[in-house]
């Protein structure tokens, strides 16, 4: 019976596969053919204007609020688009039975993509060797240009070595996008295939080092790509977080001019126009942790502690982040107002979790994280649960 159970499983994964994979191919041909100078995000973002048309109660909030809408998916299944060829609402239906959502299928076809070029789309099953809890096993570096980068790193989502910038947006998809449905990066997927970012990797037995962390690095020069200057994180639902002695710890990081230190009210306009040392600037992005759950908690530290002390390498003084998690803003917040500061807070779908915007002030939380070792994280994790922090 088992033998049997099994066979019959193996068969379903098999033809689950080959469905998948012949939707994939499906909408290459229909890009290709039909659609050549569209992309599949230009299809996408007039899916997202006819719902909000027909739907205007759904223009707030995230991109996962909209299309996972039980409403939405109906109005899908049901509305082809005119404009588009009959082919493209089969692929729209194939994707909400396959994956659930047009754009959780959007990020199964990026996927696919990366493992097609790098011949990895029928690599078997694998038992990768997990990491180790020590952080002497790990190193990190920064790559400022990632695209010229040759070499080639395994992921603990894939067991064929990719290219770096395969293996950041193999990650980015995985952990962001298919994990915590953050869709938004689907519109920007090639900022993970090139730029300054920073890695995290283990050397193991394996030929290749295991990539298990990245962060994307952005230059002030390089600001009309920050998300925290983007519309939808500088709307009016967003709140001010700063307090007068936010400039005084602001001003401290050697950034800013003598103009600034003598503002009473601070917002985040006030700070982006008295910032004098440009070149110190840079926003934190796409701050991403790879394996089970009890890894995680060990590399999402380790990862800032090796962020820290490469941004500081740089030359970087401060940094913009936007930060959801309780375990790094109760971290921060450990360690003081001179390491970390929230400038607003948003709670973008109205259920309760709220989004901080804020600054790590590079030179004081290096410190911090270097004096700190993961035994004495988990024992300031213990003491904060405690006394009722919100860590997990």
């Amino acid at each position: 019976m088992d033998v049997t159970l099994s066979a019959y499983s193996q068969q379903t994964n098999q033809w689950s596969f080959q469905k998948k994979i012949f939707f994939f191919q499906t909408i290459q041909q229909v890009l290709l053919k039909e659609f050549p100078s569209t992309s599949f995000a230009d299809l996408v973002n007039l899916r997202r204007k006819k719902i909000i048309y027909s739907h205007p109660n759904l223009t707030s909030g995230d991109l996962a609020s909209i299309f996972e809408s039980p409403q939405v998916i109906q109005y899908i299944l049901s509305t082809p688009m005119t404009e588009c060829a009959t082919d493209w609402h089969y692929i729209e239906i194939s994707a909400i039975e396959l994956f659930g959502n047009i754009l959780a299928g959007w990020a199964e076809y990026e996927r696919f993509l990366i493992l097609q070029r790098n011949q990895a789309l029928h690599s078997d099953d694998f038992d990768l060797e997990v990491p180790p809890l020590n952080e002497n096993k790990y190193y990190s570096e920064y790559v400022d240009n990632i695209e010229r980068d040759t070499r080639k790193f395994l992921t603990l989502h894939c067991n064929t070595p990719l290219t770096l910038p395969d293996a950041i947006s193999l990650i980015n998809i995985e952990i962001f996008v298919i994990e915590q449905r953050w869709y938004e990066i689907l519109f920007t997927l090639n900022l993970s295939q090139r730029g300054s970012h920073v890695l995290l990797f283990y050397r193991g037995s394996t030929c290749s080092p295991i990539l298990v962390s990245t962060a994307l690095i952005q230059h002030w020069y390089e600001r009309e790509n920050w998300l925290s200057f983007d519309p939808f994180f500088t709307n009016s639902g967003w709140k001010n977080c700063l307090m007068e002695d936010s400039g005084k710890y602001l001003y401290q990081t050697g950034v800013f001019n003598k103009k600034f230190f003598d503002t009473n009210v601070y917002n985040e306009y006030i700070i982006e126009s008295n910032i004098s040392d440009t070149h110190a600037v840079c926003e934190i992005l796409r701050l991403t942790v790879s394996g089970p759950s009890r890894l995680r908690f060990f590399l999402i530290f380790l990862c800032q502690k090796h962020l820290a002390k490469q941004l500081i390498a740089i030359g970087k003084k401060l940094s913009y982040t936007i930060i959801e998690l309780p375990i790094m803003l109760d971290l921060y917040d450990s360690f003081g107002k001179n390491c970390y500061l929230n400038s607003s807070s948003c709670d973008i779908n109205n259920n309760g979790i709220k989004t901080y915007k804020g600054f790590w002030l590079n030179k004081e939380i290096n410190n911090k994280f270097q004096n700190c070792s993961y035994k004495k994280y988990r024992l300031l994790v213990k003491h904060r649960k405690a006394r009722g922090g919100s860590f997990e």
